[in-house]
Parts: structure tokens; C-alpha cells; sequence
């Protein structure tokens, strides 16, 4: 069954894109079939997810204009450019915790309830939670 899915949808297995996740989890999540990643966001997801040592899935990777507007991002959010995933994680403040120490002047990292958002912007940081 599930070959069939990725057949027909287009979807490559986990992996495609580097040893831990697929292009398919950083698509827009409005269906407008767009999607791009940063190099460096990627670096860092996979960083991440070396951290928990858990799967992690992004909630939010690229998003379109339309989408972005959708959900009330920013009107200059990273999202827009394929920089910026939001991933949601047990811990998201040890994540956050690390790397702000070991990027301490680098990056857009912010703190929430469920999730840390990574963006490769210069240095940012914020807690809302």
C-alpha cells in the first residue's frame, strides 16, 4: 500500500534529501505542490534530529505566499524563502538551549510550547511560550 501512495504521489522515501528527511516533509502545507529547503536549514534540521535521537517531522517548512498569509506568518518570514522549519520535538527548550550555545551569534532560533523554529537568517532569538 504504501508504494502505491509514493507512486502515485511522487513521494520518495525518508532520505532522499539527506540521511534523515525527504523534500516531500518541507513542502508548502497548502497543496500548491511548491517546495525548497536551504542547504544550511537542512544542516541544521539534521542536527536536530541527531539531538533527540527520535524521528522528527517539520509542521512547517516552505511556505507559498498564499499560505504564509494564511496562517499570520511574518511578511518577511524565512519560511517564504525555504529557510526557516519549525519542528516539533519532545524537549523543544534542550534544543533551543543547544543551539544557542553552540551558535551563539548565528541563526534564528525561537522557543514554543511544542516546537523550535530554525532559520538560517543571522542571529535571532525569541521564546514564546
Amino acid at each position: 500500500m504504501e508504494k502505491i501512495f509514493l507512486l502515485l504521489f511522487g513521494i520518495k522515501k525518508m532520505g532522499d534529501l539527506s540521511k534523515h528527511f525527504s523534500r516531500y516533509e518541507f513542502r508548502c502545507k497548502c497543496g500548491c505542490g511548491k517546495d525548497t529547503i536551504d542547504a544550511e536549514t537542512l544542516k541544521l534540521c539534521e542536527l536536530i534530529r541527531e539531538f533527540v535521537g527520535k524521528p522528527i517531522s517539520p509542521s512547517s517548512g516552505y511556505r507559498c505566499e498564499t499560505h504564509n498569509r494564511h496562517v499570520h506568518g511574518s511578511k518577511n518570514s524565512q519560511h517564504l524563502y525555504g529557510r526557516a522549519v519549525d519542528l516539533p520535538v519532545r524537549n523543544p527548550k534542550s534544543v533551543f538551549e543547544m543551539l544557542c550555545e553552540i551558535y551563539p551569534d548565528k541563526f534564528g532560533v525561537g522557543l514554543y510550547q511544542s516546537f523550535v523554529h530554525v532559520d538560517t537568517r543571522k542571529a535571532a532569538r525569541w521564546k514564546v511560550i
